[in-house]
């Protein structure tokens, strides 16, 4: 941890204005002009970056913040770097405690993270729980966008045929999101993938409600599951100084994740159904006869509500006995004389899987 006197004249000049500032050089600028209150905060925050640039373990702000304390003497130079470089046996994060909402995060999606988070054991992990803290801030950063990813890697492969279906990833499932993310590198193959899986599917103390441990992945162990590869690619026959947990997460989201992951959208697409007003108006219009029927096909079915409901199977009969189904198109046509080359064939698609 070094500060050189020629470091600091040179954080003191470059901390002045510009046009302020003589523009001789270091050793021959006489220290006439001083520092108002805004420069000498610049001047500190740049001696802070340099006096504790070697000390990895500490972000560009707690350098600064060192460097106040030091500055004001709350702290030496020797208790800043014990306390920065301190091997915890134990982290001292709590999420239930410390935790808090993200600016464009609801208290409801809070909790659900904060749920989530709870159910992580990532202890077979190295760097775990020490840097605990870090790993929940990324997580939480990303946490929206997992949960859209997820549910549409849990319906892509196996077709999911109720919500139930879609709250949980199978193998093939996760191989085809692990393959959409190019998550697949030298260092690490499909092989470490399966693994992951198995791994982050066979809790001792797993829920009963999530399934077979064996062959389906819940939610929270698919977050389990990237953590697990996250750190593997980085560390796994790395020769160089092991890559923290976070670190790796960190970079396996914004590198392959969440550039590459598709997404559920369904969600929005009910948003948006339920705000249009010419779609309301469709469906007050035509109501009668879609309630009589839905009452047909589903007066044979019922759930453990006491409901008529209609089955995926019904469903897709009506969509195929009505020609619905299918790669169809059609001649544009118009009531006036428009040259015939003017006119387009237009295509509607709606699959099976759709």
């Amino acid at each position: 941890s070094v500060l050189t006197v020629a470091k600091a004249k040179r954080a003191f000049v470059e901390s002045q204005r510009a046009e302020e500032a003589s523009m001789g050089t270091i050793t021959g600028f006489e220290l006439s002009m001083g520092l108002d209150y805004e420069e000498f905060l610049e001047c500190l925050g740049r001696c802070g970056l340099l006096k504790y640039d070697q000390i990895e373990q500490m972000r560009p702000a707690d350098r600064v913040t060192a460097l106040i304390l030091n500055v004001l003497g709350r702290m030496d130079v020797p208790s800043v770097i014990t306390a920065a470089t301190l091997v915890r046996a134990l982290s001292t994060f709590v999420a239930n405690r410390d935790s808090q909402p993200l600016p464009d995060e609801s208290e409801e999606d809070h909790a659900k993270f904060l749920e989530m988070w709870s159910l992580l054991d990532l202890s077979d992990v190295r760097d775990h729980p020490e840097f605990n803290h870090d790993l929940h801030d990324f997580l939480q950063q990303a946490f929206a966008q997992l949960r859209l990813i997820f549910p549409f890697y849990c319906k892509s492969i196996s077709g999911a045929e109720n919500a139930r279906d879609a709250e949980l990833m199978d193998m093939q499932e996760w191989l085809a999101f692990i393959r959409d993310c190019k998550i697949v590198s030298k260092s690490f193959n499909r092989g470490l993938a399966e693994n992951v899986f198995v791994t982050s599917t066979s809790h001792v103390n797993r829920p009963t409600s999530f399934g077979d441990a064996d062959r389906q992945m819940a939610f929270y162990e698919f977050v389990e599951a990237i953590c697990r590869c996250a750190y593997l690619r980085e560390n796994y026959s790395s020769q160089k100084r092991q890559v923290p947990l976070p670190e790796c997460v960190a970079h396996l989201l914004d590198e392959c994740i969440l550039p590459y992951a598709q997404r559920d959208m369904s969600f929005e697409v009910r948003v948006t159904l339920e705000a249009d007003a010419g779609v309301r108006k469709a469906f007050e219009v035509y109501g009668e006869p879609l309630w009589a029927l839905h009452s047909q096909l589903a007066r044979q079915r019922r759930d453990e509500n006491g409901r008529d409901t209609l089955s995926m199977e019904q469903f897709l009969e009506l969509l195929q006995s009505r020609g619905i189904v299918g790669d169809l198109s059609a001649r544009q046509e118009s009531e006036v004389r428009v040259p015939k080359h003017t006119l387009k064939t237009y295509r509607s698609v709606l699959t099976v899987a759709k």
